[in-house]
């Protein structure tokens, strides 16, 4: 075993900030920035800033450290906690929070069993595309991934502004809540974006409740699917990543890895774009918008609403 400072792992070129190019009716102008959040549906400030493309760092070469039959290995302890590093999922299964870099080739799985060794991930691999992994059946929070291209966005009818949209999935959101927790408190909403010139994109939820288990979310986001407007109900712009048994989520603050092949060579290089970050509310940290953070202690709900459709039968012949 070795500690994180021992291992060669790349680090992603900072970032810098570049004013939004505005298109027509697809994103909002920027609000004052005392502009609030009043309730579960109403304005919210949009984004004023898009994250400039940086470089990805080159794939690594395949060593006996990122081998499938290496041992996890003890990670930094930047901020009083440790983590484990691991070739694959199952490496790192014992561990209660799991994450994935996406930043590195082959990828590597993170585990920890504590807050400390979180945010100590978070910052011995800051700037690299972090991935919340999902498994198993233990409670988590619900999650709306809403990707919406522009190229469907102007094929949308009736036509809606962006802020139009923005409101219709807080609205739809926390109608959801409320239908199967009467007691939910909107000032518990959470979103993300890493939205930009080209797609508008979101990460809804909430730490205001919990639901069971992986199949009680795919049926929330469902319901809150049904409650928008039919031309943002597809697949591909609701997402429903809950629906597997086991999926990933970005973590706020870190940047989207894009893979890049050239048609000539063959050659694959990487890019790192569209950071993910907090749109509200603004200051709060990185836990809220995990989907199991660490100490959550917000309620299990369920509801007759959230059906799970039994799994298909065999017949016997």
């Amino acid at each position: 075993m070795s500690t994180q400072s021992e291992r060669d792992t790349p680090t992603v070129p900072a970032y810098t900030e570049a004013p939004t190019v505005d298109s027509q009716n697809f994103q909002s102008e920027a609000h004052d920035s005392k502009s609030r959040f009043k309730g579960a549906c109403s304005t919210i400030e949009n984004i004023d800033h898009i994250p400039a493309e940086a470089e990805a760092p080159p794939s690594r070469p395949e060593s006996p450290e990122s081998s499938e039959n290496f041992d996890p290995e003890i990670g930094g302890e930047g901020n009083g906690g440790t983590y484990h590093q691991g070739a694959n999922a199952d490496s790192v299964a014992e561990y209660l929070y799991k994450i994935w870099d996406d930043s590195v080739r082959p990828r590597e799985f993170l585990g920890t069993d504590s807050e400390d060794g979180i945010e100590a991930i978070l910052t011995d691999l800051q700037g690299h595309s972090l991935h919340e992994f999902i498994s198993g059946d233990d409670p988590l929070r619900p999650i709306i991934d809403f990707d919406l291209p522009k190229e469907k966005f102007d094929k949308i009818e009736p036509k809606l502004t962006g802020k139009e949209i923005q409101n219709l999935l807080c609205r739809a959101f926390s109608k959801t809540c409320r239908e199967i927790y009467p007691e939910w408190d909107p000032h518990t909403l959470t979103i993300a974006s890493s939205s930009n010139k080209k797609k508008m994109s979101y990460h809804i939820s909430t730490f205001g409740l919990r639901l069971k288990n992986i199949a009680k979310v795919a049926s929330f986001t469902k319901l809150v699917r049904d409650k928008l407007p039919v031309g943002l109900q597809a697949d591909r712009i609701v997402d429903n990543i809950a629906k597997k048994s086991s999926f990933s989520l970005r973590m706020l603050g870190t940047p989207k890895v894009i893979e890049i092949k050239c048609e000539k060579t063959g050659k694959i290089t990487y890019k790192h774009e569209r950071v993910k970050k907090a749109f509200f509310p603004k200051d709060s940290p990185v836990f809220d918008f995990m989907l199991r953070p660490p100490n959550d202690e917000s309620p299990e709900v369920d509801s007759p609403l959230l059906v799970v459709p039994e799994p298909p039968s065999i017949l016997a012949r």
